[in-house]
């Protein structure tokens, strides 16, 4: 065998290693699954003013996160000597192509291309810093915090948010997790 045959070979073998070692990445590590969230929060806006926000979300996704759900709804009440109650609801599906949101307030359904930030799992800890671990609905997950922020992920999939911005708290936290779930 010539030297430059066995450089050729050594070549393609290392061409075809490195195609068989390129690892598809998904959005999750979990093929399908629901997750379901209470979410809270609030702030005192004045001595005689309290901002209170109650609600519940629910996540749904099969396909290792390429094709998931995303439901919210709850109330942002304001109490004292200001009154307001507002009624919050979003609803979105992501395919692996296209972001599906609801307008619930012109009744409409509007979808835009899915671009390559809306899919990338490192977008959840881009600038956090990892602090430890705690336990979420019963699973480990891993903790990242940053400026106002503390995330919860397992599996790529956001247990806990935990937001605080000008003094006001908004708390995310599953309840439920189902796992590897029948998704037809």
């Amino acid at each position: 065998m010539s030297i430059g045959h066995f450089f050729k070979t050594v070549l393609l073998l290392g061409g075809v290693t490195l195609l068989h070692s390129e690892v598809a990445t998904h959005p999750f590590e979990v093929e399908s699954g629901m997750v379901i969230y209470e979410i809270h929060g609030g702030t005192q806006l004045t001595p005689e003013t309290n901002l209170t926000i109650k609600g519940n979300a629910k996540l749904r996704f099969k396909d290792w996160g390429e094709v998931k759900l995303e439901e919210e709804s709850g109330v942002v009440l304001t109490t004292g000597a200001i009154k307001h109650k507002q009624h919050v609801k979003r609803f979105e599906k992501h395919t692996k192509d296209t972001v599906i949101t609801a307008d619930y307030e012109n009744e409409q359904l509007l979808e835009r291309k899915k671009v390559e930030s809306d899919s990338t799992p490192h977008n959840e800890i881009a600038s956090l810093v990892k602090k430890g671990q705690e336990s979420v609905a019963g699973l480990l997950c891993d903790v990242w915090e940053g400026s106002g922020v503390k995330k919860c992920i397992y599996k790529n999939i956001v247990l806990k948010l935990e937001s605080h911005i000008l003094d006001v708290s908004y708390i995310k936290e599953a309840t439920k997790v189902v796992l590897d779930i029948n998704t037809s």
